[in-house]
C-alpha cells in the first residue's frame, strides 16, 4: 500500500496561465493525473499546492513555503498515510500508468529509500516513490539556502527505474507551446496508452 501526491504548486510563470487547470483529454491536467492514480488504486491521493474539489482528495499545504518542489514533497509524507509515497507532476501529463506502476513495484522489492524514474541519462526527481525515512533529510536541505530536490541524492539511498519509451512522454508542460504538443500527441494517439 501506498499514497501517491501530485505536486502542483508552480508559479506557472512561463506558461502565463495556471496549468493545473489547462484541459486535456476533456479534463484539467490535475484531474487528469488524479485519474492516473485512481487507475492504480491508490485510495490516498492528495494534491500539493492546489486547490481540490473533491472530497476524496486531500490538499496539502506547504510547511515550508517558497522552497519549490522539494518542500511539496515533505509536506505530502507528512501528511500520507502511508510510509511510501508516489510523486508525479502536474505537468508531465504523458506519464503513462505502466512506468508508474513499474516503479512502485520495483520500489517494493527493493525498498530503497527513494525510487525514481530514469530516462535516457536523465533522473526524473519529480516521478518517483518517496519514503517516510527520507523527512530528516529532506528538512535539513530545506532549511538550507539551496533546497534542490536534487540535494537529497547525495544524503539518502536511491535507485532508478530505466524507461525507454518516447521522448515526448517525458515532456515538462512548461510553455503554451509544450501544452499544444502534448494535447496534439493525446488527440493522435488517444489517452488508452497512458493508462497501461
Amino acid at each position: 500500500m501506498l499514497s501517491a501526491v501530485v505536486l502542483s504548486g508552480g508559479k506557472s510563470l512561463r506558461m502565463g496561465t495556471d496549468k493545473a487547470s489547462l484541459c486535456i483529454a476533456g479534463m484539467t491536467m490535475l484531474d487528469f493525473q488524479v485519474m492516473k492514480l485512481r487507475h492504480m488504486h491508490i485510495s490516498d491521493i492528495m494534491v500539493s499546492g492546489h486547490a481540490v474539489s473533491d472530497n476524496e482528495i486531500k490538499m496539502v499545504n506547504d510547511v515550508y513555503h517558497g522552497k519549490g518542489p522539494l518542500s511539496g514533497i515533505y509536506s505530502a509524507l507528512l501528511n500520507a498515510v502511508y510510509d511510501d509515497c508516489l510523486v508525479v507532476s502536474v505537468d508531465t501529463p504523458l506519464i503513462p500508468t505502466g512506468l508508474l506502476s513499474e516503479l512502485v513495484s520495483l520500489h517494493a522489492r527493493s525498498r530503497p529509500l527513494v525510487t525514481l524514474a530514469l530516462h535516457g541519462n536523465r533522473i526524473e526527481p519529480l516521478i518517483g516513490v518517496y519514503n517516510k525515512a527520507t523527512l530528516h533529510a529532506i528538512k535539513g536541505i530545506l532549511l538550507s539556502d539551496n533546497y534542490s530536490v536534487k540535494n537529497l541524492f547525495s544524503k539518502v539511498d536511491y535507485i532508478t527505474y530505466r524507461y525507454d519509451g518516447d521522448d515526448i512522454l517525458f515532456s515538462n508542460c512548461n510553455t503554451m507551446s509544450d501544452f499544444e504538443k502534448i494535447k496534439e500527441y493525446i488527440d493522435e494517439n488517444g489517452t488508452i496508452m497512458l493508462f497501461n
